[in-house]
């Protein structure tokens, strides 16, 4: 009875598969190119995480900023970016990116310390710019300084005094 039931099971899936329209799943159309989008945006993020360990942080946020144009929603790109951007000393953009990270994931405690370090490394800069220079007049330029020559003969014999 077994053997029975089996043969017309499989001639039925078989035959399910096997037909283009019966076979064929409900998935919206565009879920193909979002996958296949989101694994290229992976893909992206783990090449821009190279380059950012090898200390390359302008290509590295090029590389992030590809992958976010194919999935904007990947936090982790975010703050990737973001933290290349806070080693090239571009505090602005890591603090938008670090407040994207947020918006995705509120609960990102390094992402929240990240832009904490960021806006204070902010506020310095403004500071430093704000503040007036010591001398009451505009600065003056260096002079130029003129390289020292010296002749050197190099097929002279220097002749030793008899002891």
């Amino acid at each position: 009875m077994f053997k029975k039931l089996i043969v017309p099971a499989v001639l039925v899936v078989s035959i399910v598969f096997a037909s283009p329209v019966l076979g064929q799943t409900r998935l919206p159309k565009d879920f193909a190119s979002s996958k296949s989008s989101s694994s290229e945006s992976k893909r992206l993020y783990n090449e821009g995480v190279k380059y950012a360990l090898a200390g390359l942080f302008a290509q590295a946020a090029q590389i992030f900023q590809q992958a976010l144009k194919l999935d904007p929603e990947f936090a982790d790109a975010h703050f990737a970016l973001g933290h290349a951007y806070y080693d090239m000393g571009r505090w602005q953009n890591a603090i938008d990116s670090f407040k994207r990270v947020l918006e995705l994931n509120p609960q990102d405690l390094e992402a929240q310390d990240r832009l904490e370090q960021a806006r204070d490394m902010l506020a310095r800069e403004s500071v430093k710019k704000q503040s007036p220079t010591q001398s009451s007049g505009p600065a003056k330029p260096e002079p130029l300084r003129q390289p020292v020559a010296e002749k050197i003969a190099l097929n002279v014999k220097t002749e030793t005094p008899p002891a």
